[in-house]
This record gives C-alpha cells, sequence and structure tokens, in this order.
C-alpha cells in the first residue's frame, strides 16, 4: 500500500492503463483505508472505487487509479461482458451480461472529492503504518474497541463521496446515459 508501490506501479502502465488495488473492508477502519486512498491518489490523478461484492459484513473493494484513461465506455464494457470477460471468468465471481449491471458496483470518483479521504499520513516503505497497525487493529475489532469498514460506516462513506460528486456530474461516468447513471 505503499506510495513508492503505487509509484512502481504507474511506470509500468500503458497509456490509458488501469492500476488496480483489492481492498479487504472487513479489516480495515475508515482510517486505514483513507491512507490507503490518500496514497494511491497521490500517484494516481484519477481514481475511482467500486465494490468487489454485496456483503455488508466482509465487504470488498477496488480502488482503479489511472494516469490517463478516458472516462468509462459502456461499449468496451458490453464488448467485454460479451466477450466472457477472459479465460477465468467462470472464476471471477457474479457474473454480469449487462454494462448497467457492472455500474452497480461503481461506488464513485475519489480523484473528485479528495476531501471525503480527509487529511492524514500517506504510506511509504520507510514507515508502514497499516502493515504494523493491521495486528493491533485487528485485536482492538475483536475486542469491540475499533470498527472495520463494514455495514453502516461503509454505507456512509460511499453516500459522503457520491453527495460530493453526484453521478450526474462525475467525470468518470460522462459517457454513460443518465438513465443508467441513475443506477
Amino acid at each position: 500500500y505503499s506510495i513508492e508501490a503505487y509509484r512502481a506501479g504507474r511506470e509500468r502502465l500503458a497509456p490509458g492503463g488501469l492500476y488496480a488495488q483489492w481492498i479487504a473492508l472487513f479489516q480495515l477502519s475508515s482510517e486505514e483505508f483513507a491512507t490507503i486512498a490518500r496514497t494511491m491518489a497521490a500517484v494516481f490523478p484519477q481514481l475511482t472505487l467500486w465494490r468487489g461484492n454485496f456483503r455488508d459484513t466482509r465487504p470488498i473493494a477496488l480502488l482503479v487509479g489511472s494516469v490517463d484513461a478516458p472516462p468509462l465506455d459502456p461499449d468496451a464494457v458490453r464488448a467485454r461482458l460479451a466477450d466472457g470477460a477472459g479465460p477465468d471468468a467462470a472464476r471471477a465471481g457474479p457474473q454480469f451480461t449487462d454494462p448497467a449491471q457492472v455500474l452497480l458496483l461503481y461506488q464513485g470518483n475519489l480523484a473528485s472529492a479528495p476531501d471525503t479521504l480527509g487529511a492524514g499520513p500517506i504510506e511509504r516503505d520507510l514507515r508502514p503504518r497499516i502493515e504494523y497497525r493491521a495486528a493491533i487493529a485487528h485485536r482492538e475489532k475483536r475486542a469491540g474497541r475499533a470498527s472495520a469498514l463494514v455495514g453502516a460506516e461503509m454505507v456512509h462513506l460511499f453516500e459522503r463521496i457520491f453527495e460530493r460528486v453526484p453521478p450526474d456530474s462525475d467525470p468518470y461516468l460522462a459517457d454513460v446515459s443518465p438513465e443508467r447513471r441513475g443506477l
């Protein structure tokens, strides 16, 4: 989750390339998630958040960063879905057949709403706070002294992002029809 790792990834991206970071929200506090997202945002000028599932107790999410990727292209999504989404699609989880279904996973544009992440540290290789904090946080969560980014807290984060960047004004959704943005 370090800025050095994200910089190394950015250096290797082809033009229009995407960098994907899976996040187990149920293992992180809001503060830890914000640190990871702030760190990615410091490297990638475009940053979006996607749900990886619809579980409220063990949610996962996907942060997608890019330097120069265009807005979401519904025709490209449709073509990729028609193509079967690659050879491992059968093992990839929920199977979507319509680009509108994919939009159900979209949780917002963090690049256009950086204040939702608050002020705080950037993760660095020299001082890996998340790595060391995770074990402590896990014990605190199990003891009921801290909470993970699940349930109402997770929904609250998603709502804050949508309030700051409603789908109708989200530049990442510029090529998506208004009725599809309503999803």
